[in-house]
């Protein structure tokens, strides 16, 4: 199996613009996410320098977070990010592929996303993971919120899609089709570990609804 293409994620996002689903999502990434993503970066990334969302989509899910001196760049692999409405906190938008990211060695004070890595093989997020840490400052921390088989959306939307799929021939998915679902914290943190980044700490919370399981990564050296 290989990770998901570019033209599935403009699918994906055209997708989501015209139908219900799609509104509905956006509400809970606006409504809840999005706190969950500004506790995390107060916590997390020093309140200047140059922070990159690596695999932004609409980047509403990044609306609370705080500019204060930083400069908060949305990329994704997607064209999509050029003509979205993306938060005015964000700065301009850059397409680009997050295991080939157009960053000087050192030059990043933090890193986040959300939803994107669990839709790449074993091999290309170990991938992702070692270009995040080249292009990261020593100490500094790339946040991952990946939504684990146990959260409260893969829950909800994995038994309404089992119903539909007993009525159709083709599988239908709401989302784009995970690559490597999270099964444990065990499992994230072990692929994690393959990589140059190390595991700092780990988050499962109510602010989100338990709709993410982020895993906070250091660059060491």
């Amino acid at each position: 199996m290989k990770s998901n293409t570019k033209e599935e994620w403009n699918k994906q996002w055209q997708k989501l613009d015209s139908t219900l689903f799609g509104k509905i999502c956006s509400l809970h990434r606006k409504l809840f996410i999005s706190r969950f993503v500004e506790h995390l970066a107060e916590k997390y990334f020093p309140k200047q320098g140059k922070f990159v969302e690596a695999g932004c989509g609409t980047g509403e899910s990044s609306a609370r977070i705080r500019k204060h001196n930083r400069e908060l760049i949305p990329v994704d692999y997607s064209e999509y990010v050029l003509h979205a409405r993306l938060p005015e906190n964000l700065s301009q938008p850059i397409v680009a592929d997050i295991r080939d990211m157009p960053f000087e060695d050192n030059s990043i004070d933090g890193i986040w996303n959300l939803g994107v890595m669990e839709h790449f093989t074993e091999k290309d997020m170990i991938h992702a993971l070692n270009e995040f840490n080249r292009v990261l400052k020593p100490g500094s921390y790339a946040i991952l919120l990946i939504p684990p088989i146990f959260g409260s959306s893969e829950i909800i939307l994995g038994a309404v899609e089992k119903m539909i799929n007993l009525f159709r021939r083709e599988k239908f998915h709401f989302m784009t089709e995970e690559i490597t679902p999270v099964r444990s914290k065990r499992h994230i943190t072990t692929i994690i570990h393959k990589s140059k980044l190390r595991v700092h700490d780990t988050h499962f919370s109510p602010r989100d609804l338990f709709t993410y399981y982020a895993v906070v990564c250091r660059k060491v050296s």
